[in-house]
Formats: C-alpha cells, sequence, structure tokens
C-alpha cells in the first residue's frame, strides 16, 4: 500500500495535502512547520485511501485502499505513540515497566499498546525507553505507580485483515482506534504461502509484497499462495 509519508489538512477540512520529506526539506521546522511555497491542496470529498483511513471511515479504507502482506518483515520494535504510551510490535520476551516505588511485568503481545506513567521506563533485554519528567501529565495519565492502576495495556486488532474475512455488519463496533483491555481470539483460515521463482503463480508482487486482499481470497478457498522471483503473474 502506496501512502504519503505526511498528510496536511486545512483548519476547515475542506483540503488535504500528500506530502513527501522532499516537499518539506524547504520549510522551517518546530512546533509547527512552516512552508513558504504555495502547496498543491486536493479537496476532501475526493476518493482516496488516505482520506478514508484519516477520517476512520471502515467501509471507504476497504474500496480504496490496497493493503499488502509483507512477509517476514516485522520484527521486534518499541514506538512512541504519545508521551505516555507506546506501540509494541511482536514482543515474544516480558517488557519491565519501572516506576520510582514499584515495577511491574509486561508478558509477551504481538501487538499492544502500554501506558508509560511520567517518571517510568520501559526495558526489555533488547530496548531501553528512559523516564519521562515533562510533558507527561494530565488527568489520564496521572495514576498511582504503587499500585497495578499504573499498568495499563490495551490491544488493538488488525483491522485491514477483519475486513478481508468477516462481513461490515460483524465489526460495526471496531474502528482503527479501537482497543480491546485483553487480546481479541480471532480465527481465521491459514495463508498457505509458497515459494517459486518461475510460472504458474496465484500472486506476485513487487519486494515480496503480496496483496492482502487476493491472499484472503486464497484462503478462503484454501488455496496456495505463491510467490515469485520474476514477476510474473498466470492464474490458470
Amino acid at each position: 500500500m502506496s501512502l504519503p509519508k505526511y498528510f496536511a489538512i486545512t483548519n476547515n477540512n475542506d483540503f488535504y495535502a500528500a506530502l513527501s520529506t522532499d516537499d518539506l526539506a524547504n520549510c522551517k521546522h518546530g512546533m509547527t512547520v512552516f512552508c513558504y511555497t504555495n502547496l498543491q491542496l486536493t479537496p476532501i470529498n475526493r476518493p482516496s485511501c488516505i482520506v478514508a483511513l484519516f477520517s476512520n471511515n471502515i467501509t471507504m479504507v476497504k474500496q480504496l485502499c490496497n493493503f499488502r502482506f509483507l512477509l517476514d518483515h516485522i520484527v521486534h520494535k518499541v514506538i512512541e505513540l504519545t508521551p505516555t504510551s507506546v506501540l509494541v510490535y511482536k514482543n515474544n520476551n516480558d517488557l519491565t515497566l519501572k516506576c520510582p516505588d514499584n515495577s511491574h511485568i509486561i508478558p509477551p503481545c504481538p501487538l499492544c499498546i502500554v501506558h508509560v506513567p511520567c517518571r517510568c521506563s520501559i526495558s526489555s533485554h533488547k530496548l531501553y525507553f528512559a523516564p519521562k519528567l515533562i510533558n507527561c501529565y494530565d488527568e489520564n495519565t496521572q495514576l498511582d505507580t504503587n499500585t497495578s492502576s499504573a499498568l495499563s495495556v490495551l490491544h488493538p486488532v488488525n483491522l485491514a485483515l477483519l475486513t478481508e474475512f468477516f462481513d461490515q455488519t460483524k465489526l460495526n463496533n471496531i474502528l482503527g482506534d479501537t482497543t480491546f483491555p485483553s487480546q481479541v481470539a480471532l480465527k481465521v483460515p491459514n495463508f498457505k504461502i509458497y515459494s517459486h521463482n518461475m510460472s504458474n503463480i496465484l500472486v506476485a508482487d513487487q519486494q515480496d509484497h503480496l496483496s492482502l486482499r487476493k491472499m484472503a481470497q486464497a484462503a478462503k478457498k484454501d488455496e496456495q499462495i505463491f510467490k515469485t522471483l520474476d514477476r510474473t503473474i498466470d492464474n490458470r
């Protein structure tokens, strides 16, 4: 799926701009980025994947976005979302949330959001996030680090995957930013992926990116998914 590096929208939500790093090279960077060139704007009512994602319109996301499945791409990573939360990818080991008066062990999770209160660090055998002392207080984050209430772990779902296997009526209450207090148990058909560098291929794409939609269609039929190095497709 090709998305711009940056997305900007006007104050009245009438227009937006899809920007690259080069587009911002000559801008003045700070808390607010000032650009002295007149950027090309697109009406917000023009259908596009990026607008559908921004507006959390699940129906339009399914229609306009072509998601990709990346083979062996996701590795253990922790990304700061806000000053008081991190997104944890593919964590196969315990994380430690260490606060001034207490520590908490966070069990392994494939995808979760961990709340990190002020003055608390988060670490594993591979990484360390230092405690924050400023810009991390609000009514939702002033938790008592002496109790288990300081430990908050939320679990998002892969909505792009779910929309390929479940009818929209079953996903009405789930949006792109929906989280759950525990991991959601879901059962979808297995992806049977086979590598081949000749012909008789079901699906192929550059850089070993596979179309999620085509993969889901094959999985529903219990068919094998072929990936190739010669970039040809044979639907025989």
